[in-house]
């Protein structure tokens, strides 16, 4: 893909997020057709946005979730720093036309994974973590069925990225706990909605991690201290509006909340 039809697929998608508006597909001259050009058209979102990646998230980490939306991986997308939020952020939902939420956790990093030819162990991983993070995504798409857009529709869209809310890092001592198993909840206005578990994020999110973390390593993407990764939906997304108080319960390693507002 070259850099002009990047920027232009980039742009795009960038002009349709500001204005919540969605597109059936993107038009030809600019639409990328495989996942590397994807990839590189969502590079250029901080530059059109004159913002910073704060962090990446993961879709599509279960066979279920694969299977919605046509891909046979998970996705990777830059998160900007604009759209990532603290516990008890009010949100607008104006423009939000998937209009679910996530419960996932989260994971900021205190030092610097260079990108580089050799994976990262999950040991090597770990070691960089500062701290874990309850957090909750709402994800959105610019592409009208997001279902049928494809892989490198999907990269491009920066892997449906929105809204992300972290919460504070945990007390517990999470790595002495199998986060596979460790129960998960998202509640709505004071319901719980859904359940899952670690597992849901490719069997742990740790494997999500690592998997992300060497993902982008061999993009030649480094990920930088102070940056997060959310590892994808544990129990299933679930859908809101405007007036709902949403909350990630991740039991002993707390709750990350929002307030959507129309």
């Amino acid at each position: 893909m070259s850099e002009e039809k990047a920027r232009q697929a980039a742009a795009a998608l960038w002009a349709l997020w500001n204005a919540g508006e969605t597109i059936n597909s993107l038009p030809p001259h600019c639409r990328p057709e495989n996942e590397t050009e994807g990839r590189s058209a969502q590079m250029l979102f901080p530059e059109l946005a004159e913002d910073r990646i704060a962090g990446w998230k993961i879709a599509a980490t279960s066979a279920g979730g694969q299977r919605h939306i046509g891909v046979s991986a998970p996705l990777e997308g830059p998160y900007l720093a604009s759209h990532v939020h603290q516990d008890g952020a009010v949100l607008s939902m104006a423009g939000n036309h998937m209009a679910v939420a996530e419960a996932e956790f989260a994971f900021r990093f205190g030092s610097t994974l260079q990108s580089r030819e050799v994976p990262y162990s999950r040991a090597e991983i770990v070691d960089a973590i500062a701290s874990l993070h309850p957090s909750l995504e709402l994800p959105d798409s610019r592409i009208s069925d997001f279902s049928k857009a494809g892989a490198a529709t999907l990269l491009a869209d920066c892997a449906c990225g929105r809204d992300w809310v972290i919460g504070a890092p945990t007390d517990a001592e999470w790595r002495d706990v199998d986060l596979a198993k460790a129960p998960t909840k998202l509640i709505i206005n004071d319901e719980i909605v859904t359940q899952g578990s670690g597992a849901d994020a490719l069997g742990n999110p740790l494997s999500a991690l690592e998997w992300v973390v060497n993902q982008l390593s061999t993009r030649r993407v480094s990920i930088e201290a102070g940056q997060f990764i959310t590892t994808g939906v544990c129990g299933l997304p679930k859908p809101i509006r405007a007036g709902d108080r949403v909350t990630c319960d991740l039991g002993i390693f707390g709750t990350a909340s929002a307030v959507l507002v129309d």
